[in-house]
């Protein structure tokens, strides 16, 4: 069953004295209820700028986009209408949890905002369980600066889990991780999307996450999307920029 489609988008910067950059050239994807797919290319090609779409936080030129098989009306193509409407949530690479807020009421912040009817009993409760089902429940009271990177990231999944998404976007959830929190955080988001059939959809340089979380990848090069990809086919692909993004990472097949 197709999760998020997108047909034909393009996508611009418009800078004042400049010519329009092309980031996205009639791009296209389907990808399936409980898939991993990465989006992955060099710095600067529009990687984020795509998951930005799909989330709703920029317009594309041109396009369709469905979730879930219903399309997206590109004239209310918001945020709030994205998440609300097609249960699309957003992780972004920076974590962007609110810094005077502890972690429980980062969490627990889409819920109140969106269904104030809750009791805080209930919001406790569903915040207690996401906050344990990503290991991190002994941070509830801490507040963003005093946790390690990893820490963060896994508290930024929890906040976005909290209005249940079916689709989870996620933007280099592993730069800057150590081996372990890597590890970690992958072995949580595979479980994540087996627990609630979420699709993910992740920008990534990280380009081993591809076997561990048994994705296919997609490569953006001057705004066009290649087919997807799994991990031992990109290994052996010819074109230029993906060779040099696995000789980059030394993944070359022995």
């Amino acid at each position: 069953m197709e999760s998020v489609t997108f047909k034909n988008l393009s996508f611009a910067y418009h800078e004042f004295g400049h010519e329009p950059r092309t980031v996205l050239d009639n791009a296209s994807l389907v990808v399936n209820q409980m898939e991993i797919v990465c989006i992955a290319g060099q710095s600067g090609q529009g990687k984020s700028t795509l998951l930005r779409i799909l989330a709703g936080l920029a317009q594309p030129r041109s396009g369709q986009i469905f979730y879930s098989g219903i399309q997206s009306n590109l004239h209310t193509h918001t945020a709030l209408n994205v998440a609300l409407e097609h249960k699309v949530a957003f992780v972004f690479q920076n974590s962007a949890l609110i810094s005077n807020l502890r972690v429980f009421d980062n969490v627990a912040l889409p819920i109140r905002y969106h269904q104030p009817h809750r009791t805080d009993e209930s919001i406790r409760e569903q915040v207690n369980g996401l906050l344990a089902s990503m290991m991190v429940e002994e941070y509830s009271g801490h507040f963003p600066y005093a946790l390690s990177a990893g820490v963060l990231r896994r508290v930024a999944i929890a906040r976005a889990l909290a209005m249940e998404p079916r689709i989870l976007l996620m933007d280099e959830p592993t730069t800057g991780l150590d081996t372990k929190s890597r590890r970690s955080l992958l072995a949580l988001i595979d479980n994540q999307r087996y627990l609630r059939h979420a699709t993910i959809i992740m920008v990534t340089h990280d380009l081993p996450i591809a076997k561990d979380l048994d994705a296919r990848v997609c490569f953006l090069h001057k705004g066009k999307l290649s087919d997807p990809m799994r991990h031992d086919e990109f290994l052996l692909a010819q074109e230029e920029h993906i060779r040099e993004l696995v000789e980059e990472m030394d993944l070359r097949p022995t």
